[in-house]
This record gives structure tokens, C-alpha cells and sequence, in this order.
């Protein structure tokens, strides 16, 4: 009996070996979203010509390789439309996707790196919203993206983080907001100038931390009604020689519901036309051979709710009403 049953194992571990090895190679490959170009569904492994470039999707491997595409609205839906899973996109050499009505770049549920060297680029030009994500992540890895939307937002992520790094060189000019991070942004090792020119709108913000290494990062805000230039939810944390400029000709140039942390021979400099340069609601730490600038022409030029700290830094701010430095309530 026992070798009766030994024998009955063996041949259902046979069996279930023998049905694995027959199943379609495609049950192993990664969780590849759809993807569109002007509402047609691209299929797995067939080159479709754009302009003078190409565009090919990987399923197995999770990619679509755009190698020197131009890509331009024909009709009424998003020019480029990815959804459901991951994707990571290669670029190779300059890309670009432009459209008026339609959205240039709509992304559903999906995580997204968009990846290529300092010789790769993607440029979006638009008077529709340029980059979108309503849930997921977007990665920009190494390469060149250059946005620009003449009547409505940037990058954005509503329910996702932004992750900008390896070198990439970012621009975005909007009239919404240009950069929005709904769960956070982190920029290290990189470039990114950013410009809103819109009412009541903020340049870079985030509902999440916003965390700035060995990076330079510029946020313009060019209405007279502009938000703050970059604004944050939680904590702004700038460090490892970052060099970090908010203008706002409006109202603020960096404001925070959390804390400001300037560290490791950092550089923040932050200028507004009214209220505050900065305003923080938590403590504000400037350390370790940093400076920090904040002017205004409204009320004064730093304010915290909370706590200064300083050592071994500078810190320096004026104003043309009520003065350079206000630590405490109510201003």
C-alpha cells in the first residue's frame, strides 16, 4: 500500500509538471499595461511607424521603445493612452507628442519610468493637460523631458509619487500646476525647472514630502495671484549640495505644513511678492555649511509656527513691512 501511494504522488507531481511546462510562456511575463496611440490598441512585438521614428511594445519585458517617434493628436482621444499594470518606456533619441484637444499623455492605473540618457529625449508640447497619472507612480530615469502646456497642468500624479533621478534634465512649463506629486516627490542626482504661469496655482507641491538631493531645482510661480512656489503637505528636505530656487510673484515662495530641512552644503533661496518667502508651520533646521535666503515684499521674509535651528549655516531674510525672521504664532 505504501508503495501504491508513493507511486500516486509521484505521477500527480508528474502530471501538474507536464501542464506548467505546457502553459503559454506569456502567464510568466510582467504585469504589462495596454497601450494606445490615438485610441488604436498597440500589439505585442509590431513595429507601428511614427513620423519618421518607431514605436514597439515589449510585453514580456514590460517596455515600449520609442526610438526617435513623433506622435501628434489624430482624433478625439488621449495621443498616447497607457493603463492598467507597468511600463517602463525607453527612449531613444528625440521624442515628441503634441496635441490641442486631446490629452498628449493619460495614464490610468499604472506605474510608469520613463528611461534613456542625457542624449534621450521626450518633449510634449500641448493646450490640453501633459503628463497624467491618476493612480500610480511615474519614474523619470536619466533622460531629458521637456513639457510644455499652454492652458492647463504639467506632471502629475493624483494618487501616486514622482521620482525624478540619474542626471534626468526636467523643464515644464504649464499654466496649472507643473509639477504635483500626490504622494510625494523625490528629485536626486538631477535637473528640474519648473514654471507656472496660471492663477491661484502652486509651481512644484505635493500632499507628501518633497525630498531634494545633489540636485538644482527651480519653481517659478509668474502670476500676481500665483501660490506659493513650492508648496508641501509634509516635510521639504533639501540636502547633499542641493541648490533650490522658489519665486513666486504672487503669494510665498515655499510653504510647508511640516518641517524645512536644509543640510550637507545646501543652498535655498526663496523670494515672494507678498506674505512670507518662507512659511513653515513646523521647526525650520538649516546645518552643516548651508544657506538659506528668503526675501519678501509683503510681511517677513521667514516665518516658522514652531522652531529655528541653525548651526554651523547661514540664514538671512528681509522684508519690506515686519522684518527679516518671526519664530512663533500668529503673524
Amino acid at each position: 500500500m505504501k508503495h501504491k501511494s508513493v507511486g500516486r504522488t509521484l505521477a500527480v507531481l508528474l502530471s501538474v509538471m507536464l501542464i506548467v511546462g505546457l502553459l503559454p510562456t506569456t502567464v510568466f511575463a510582467t504585469n504589462t499595461a495596454t497601450v494606445q496611440i490615438n485610441g488604436m490598441e498597440m500589439q505585442d512585438g509590431v513595429e507601428v511607424q511614427c513620423g519618421e521614428g518607431t514605436a514597439v511594445l515589449d510585453k514580456a519585458n514590460g517596455t515600449l521603445t520609442l526610438n526617435n517617434a513623433t506622435i501628434k493628436q489624430e482624433g478625439t482621444t488621449p495621443v498616447l493612452r497607457v493603463d492598467n499594470g507597468e511600463l517602463k518606456i525607453i527612449l531613444i533619441g528625440e521624442n515628441t507628442i503634441t496635441s490641442t484637444t486631446q490629452r498628449p499623455f493619460y495614464n490610468g492605473t499604472v506605474d510608469l519610468t520613463i528611461q534613456g540618457t542625457e542624449n534621450d529625449s521626450l518633449i510634449i508640447k500641448t493646450d490640453s493637460d501633459g503628463l497624467q497619472i491618476d493612480k500610480g507612480d511615474l519614474t523619470i530615469d536619466g533622460c531629458i523631458l521637456d513639457l510644455t502646456s499652454h492652458n492647463w497642468g504639467g506632471i502629475v500624479t493624483g494618487n501616486g509619487e514622482i521620482i525624478i533621478k540619474n542626471n534626468a534634465d526636467v523643464t515644464v512649463n504649464s499654466y496649472d500646476i507643473a509639477i504635483w506629486g500626490g504622494n510625494g516627490i523625490q528629485i536626486a542626482d538631477s535637473s528640474v525647472y519648473a514654471t507656472a504661469n496660471g492663477d491661484g496655482v502652486n509651481t512644484l507641491t505635493s500632499y507628501g514630502d518633497i525630498r531634494i538631493s545633489n540636485s538644482t531645482v527651480e519653481a517659478k510661480g509668474t502670476s500676481s495671484t500665483a501660490y506659493p512656489a513650492i508648496y508641501a503637505a509634509g516635510d521639504i528636505n533639501v540636502t547633499n549640495k542641493s541648490n533650490v530656487n522658489a519665486t513666486s510673484i504672487g503669494m510665498r515662495g515655499i510653504y510647508t505644513d511640516s518641517d524645512i530641512i536644509v543640510t550637507d552644503s545646501s543652498k535655498v533661496e526663496a523670494t515672494s511678492n507678498s506674505l512670507q518667502g518662507i512659511y513653515a508651520v513646523g521647526d525650520i533646521n538649516v546645518t552643516n555649511k548651508s544657506k538659506v535666503e528668503a526675501n519678501s515684499n509683503g510681511r517677513q521674509g521667514i516665518y516658522t509656527e514652531s522652531n529655528m535651528t541653525v548651526t554651523d549655516s547661514t540664514v538671512t531674510a528681509a522684508s519690506t513691512e515686519e522684518g527679516g525672521i518671526y519664530i512663533g504664532r500668529n503673524p
